[in-house]
């Protein structure tokens, strides 16, 4: 399950949970495909600051 704080604009951040499932629901294989190569250029390289590894 994962967490994601959600701030409105001026308001305060609500934790809402969501399963994983919930999160991907309608992505495709290819779809995730097009994400990772559209995407490998952001991910190469050492982690700068507080990014997961």
């Amino acid at each position: 399950m994962a967490t994601v704080n959600v701030r409105k604009q001026g308001g305060v951040a609500n934790k809402r949970r969501y399963f994983l499932s919930d999160l991907l629901h309608g992505v495709t294989p290819a779809k995730l495909a097009k994400l990772n190569a559209e995407t490998a250029r952001a991910r190469e390289g050492k982690p700068v600051g507080r990014e997961i590894a």
